[in-house]
């Protein structure tokens, strides 16, 4: 029988993560944002671990959070792209990061396909929380790549938790795009749900390519999309790095960057800050050609933003800074090129090795994603003319810190999960970094607008959210990002929106459709206390009969051989083999029931701990010196 999933609302934090250094090449300077502080393990950005209460739940129902009665038998699956990856030695720890158990299951044949592995909670403490990773392992049992992110295992009881029923996250949502693709007639969309441990719902209709030259070539998951002025919120958190690592201030001027203009720049600009340009409060309110055409000027994309710059901050503000809000692409450019002026490299540089790179967004770039005239990415569209133009156009690149990034959903997702966690991948945000990156700038009643950062701020669900849409004019997406409901939607199409066509509003259906999937109101999460008929049944199918590990996987059994090999190093002279090794080497059976008293009774490990008995700690305390080795 396929038990109904049983998953834990809450957020999830993981005190006393390790926070990975960020290497950084043809620069000398650290990277900012890297350690030290608290934070979520990382998660490889090749490696993938997946938990389920039991083989009926694979597929859409895998999940990253599993609630438990205490003594489930557990499935994972997991897959890596890393490669001469052979193995996985897959690691569980208690809520502080001390190992409990260690194991070893192979790699699967194919790169990027999945391999089972099981545990059974009743070889562990019998009471969870625990933390399960994997680390990809080459022929020699040397690490390969990143590890894992966690898989949580908390318990049901005590407290109300969190079902998902068949309206809820993890099923597919093909068929909803494709009659929102339909009804609002754009060539491909996309969607996704991103909780703070992962991708939960995802899904891409329609075409790369319509109208003139168009293709019958289909929409996937792991194309790229034009995020458009969503690039924004990157620019922002880049300066939070740079405050971050102690280059930069939060209220950093324009003249504080550029000295040698002081004697001749406007002096409403001179003390523009940068959280004012991240907040469209700088006073700019529209810009001349002269100024614009700035931005296709001879040189390299810095000195088209430097050059942009100084005609801006050279000439009278049409507004007032700090009170005037208007939106304007310049407020960004102007903020990277202070970045640049700062660092000395360009803003692009700084995206992918301070951003892009620690978390693992490997498909992130600049400009309209795809190669020339081939159809290997979705094209941008534009209905204006009245019939459907596909191109692959852009802004300048020089407007890059204001909207030019492109990516797949799911690395977009990475970025988002580091504003829902505070840290992913290599990359770790303080606590006090984030909550100012979430912070709007002061409005007033004239214009009350709420912004800053590159997020525009409003109230849902009972607590703040973060939003922004981006349009280069031929592709249209939406975010909408609930760091205290843990999760976030975003949406994409490869058209754009109001006279351009209707990319906009399908984008804005899908977030709703999204929001509908992500919430109680539509049936998706519905908490339930702990007697819940549902966690009876789990908690009664938990009193089956254990099951064995299957003879595929020789993990157990090097587990328990490595553990004997280090008891006869420490000169344990209490350590014996004996018939429960030998019982586990031929039926799998498990230590704890030999622990227990059943047959065979001998123990295989000594007094480790010094605690004056034999007991399942003991063979805690062998984990712990395996995984330390």
């Amino acid at each position: 029988m396929n038990l109904q999933r049983i998953l834990t609302l809450r957020k999830t934090r993981f005190p006393g993560a390790l926070i990975l250094s960020l290497a950084v090449a043809s620069i000398s300077m650290a990277a900012p944002g890297a350690g030290p502080g608290p934070g979520p393990d990382p998660a490889g950005s090749s490696t993938d671990l997946q938990g389920s209460l039991d083989l009926g739940d694979l597929g859409y129902m895998w999940t990253y959070e599993i609630s438990v009665e205490g003594t489930e038998h557990l499935w994972f699956q997991w897959a890596t792209e890393e490669p001469g990856a052979v193995a996985g030695r897959y690691v569980v720890t208690d809520e502080q990061g001390v190992p409990v158990f260690v194991g070893e299951t192979g790699a699967s044949a194919a790169p990027g396909a999945y391999r089972l592995f099981d545990l059974h909670l009743t070889t562990l403490l019998p009471e969870p929380a625990y933390k399960v990773r994997i680390q990809p392992l080459d022929e020699e049992g040397n690490p390969v790549g990143d590890p894992s992110g966690y898989v949580l295992v908390e318990r049901v009881c005590p407290g109300p938790v969190t079902q998902f029923t068949d309206a809820g996250l993890g099923l597919p949502i093909d068929e909803q795009l494709e009659a929102i693709r339909a009804a609002r007639n754009v060539p491909a969309l996309g969607g996704a749900i991103i909780t703070d441990t992962g991708v939960d719902v995802i899904g891409v209709t329609g075409k790369r390519k319509q109208g003139l030259g168009g293709s019958d070539v289909d929409a996937t998951e792991l194309d790229r999309w034009h995020l458009g002025s969503d690039t924004k919120a990157m620019t922002g958190t880049l300066i939070g790095l740079y405050v971050q690592a102690g280059w930069l201030d939060w209220d950093e001027t324009i003249g504080d960057v550029f000295p040698e203009w002081l004697s001749t720049m406007d002096s409403e600009f001179r003390d523009v800050t940068i959280e004012q340009l991240m907040a469209h409060r700088s006073g700019i309110v529209q810009l001349s050609e002269h100024e614009a055409s700035a931005l296709w000027g001879p040189g390299s994309v810095m000195d088209q933003r430097r050059e942009f710059t100084r005609r801006i901050v050279h000439r009278t503000s049409l507004g007032v800074p700090e009170v005037t809000f208007s939106y304007q692409n310049a407020n960004m450019i102007i903020a990277g090129a202070m970045l640049e002026k700062i660092s000395g490299v360009s803003w692009e540089y700084m995206m992918q090795t301070f951003l892009f790179d620690p978390l693992g967004m490997s498909s992130a770039g600049f400009g309209a994603p795809g190669t020339g005239t081939q159809v290997d990415e979705p094209w941008g569209h534009s209905d204006s003319t009245g019939m459907r133009v596909p191109n692959r156009g852009d802004n300048a690149p020089s407007l890059g810190p204001a909207g030019t990034v492109h990516a797949s959903l799911r690395d977009w997702g990475k970025f988002l999960r580091l504003h829902l966690t505070g840290a992913w991948g290599s990359l770790y945000l303080q606590p006090a970094t984030l909550a100012r990156l979430h912070t709007e700038h002061a409005s007033n009643p004239l214009w009350p607008q709420r912004y800053g950062w590159g997020w525009g701020i409003f109230d849902e669900f009972g607590g703040q959210a973060l939003g922004h849409d981006g349009s280069n004019g031929s592709w249209y997406c939406s975010v909408a990002v609930y760091p205290e409901q843990g999760f976030a939607l975003l949406a994409v199409s490869n058209i754009g929106g109001d006279d351009n066509g209707n990319g906009d509003v399908a984008a804005w259906d899908v977030i709703e459709l999204l929001k509908a999937r992500a919430t109680e109101e539509a049936g998706g999460r519905v908490e339930r206390e702990c007697d819940d008929p549902a966690i009876r049944q789990v908690a009664a199918v938990s009193t089956s009969p254990r099951s064995t590990l299957p003879s595929s996987d020789p993990g157990m059994a090097e587990f328990y051989s490595s553990a004997q090999a280090i008891e006869a190093e420490l000169g344990d002279t209490q350590a014996q083999v004996g018939e429960c090794s030998e019982s586990l080497s031929e039926t799998g059976a498990r230590l704890e029931v030999c622990l227990a008293g059943g047959e065979p009774t001998d123990p295989l490990v000594g007094d480790v701990n010094g605690d004056g008995q034999v007991d399942v700690r003991d063979i805690l305390a062998v984990n712990a010196l395996i995984f330390a080795r």
